[in-house]
């Protein structure tokens, strides 16, 4: 890792250190998260700008949708549509913006095709097809899958508070179950409450699901 920071670090170096970087990210690096995905981005942008792979460019906007860098996650989007509307990252990320929304589960499914390097945001994504196609079963399973790789992550914790949260709903009040489904429910919440910069509208909806017992 140490070679990628060095001035005369080569596009591969710091391809392979921005790939492990994200990676590394997706568990609760906590107040150094986003000085490394900072680096990734950097990282990423040069090695694009080196040799035009939509990977580069690929790892580069999903570091800043993690950092909640939006307007750069458009500008990285547009990019990587205009210079490689062909490539499995393009539709990775037209999915992950709601462009095969109207599809359900298999358009999320299908955009994991071509992509060997899949990105924990595809169990958010699955996760919550399967709520709105009301496979609650299946989007707790996914769920719980991503909490395993990825519970750094705002996107793996806030779709996990979401189908624990149907799970309290759809469990008869004051019994065991019921209470199982709170107390992991919360412990999403608790995390997501703990994150900075979380918005007054953001906190306001914890606080309402919280409210539920």
């Amino acid at each position: 890792m140490s070679l990628a920071a060095e001035p005369a670090a080569t596009v591969a170096e710091q391809r392979l250190a921005a790939r492990i970087l994200l990676r590394r990210h997706e568990a609760d690096l906590g107040d150094a998260a986003a000085g490394v995905l900072r680096t990734v981005q950097q990282y990423s942008e040069r090695a694009h700008a080196e040799d035009r792979r939509p990977g580069d460019l690929f790892r580069a906007w999903l570091a800043a949708m993690r950092a909640e860098q939006f307007e750069v996650g458009k500008r990285l989007a547009d990019e990587l549509q205009q210079q490689h509307p062909d490539s499995a990252e393009w539709r990775f990320v037209d999915v992950a913006r709601g462009g095969a929304r109207a599809l359900g589960v298999a358009g999320v499914e299908a955009c994991r095709d071509g992509l060997d390097d899949l990105p924990a945001e595809y169990s958010a994504m699955l996760a919550g097809a399967q709520l709105e196609a009301g496979l609650l079963p299946a989007a707790v399973a996914t769920a719980d899958a991503g909490l395993a790789r990825a519970p750094g992550l705002v996107v793996v914790r806030r779709i996990a508070a979401v189908a624990y949260h149907s799970c309290v709903l759809g469990s008869p009040s004051g019994g065991a179950d019921r209470g199982d489904w709170v107390r992991r429910r919360d412990a999403q919440l608790d995390w997501l409450e703990r994150q900075p910069g979380l918005a007054d509208s953001q906190r306001a909806k914890l606080r309402e699901m919280r409210e539920v017992r």
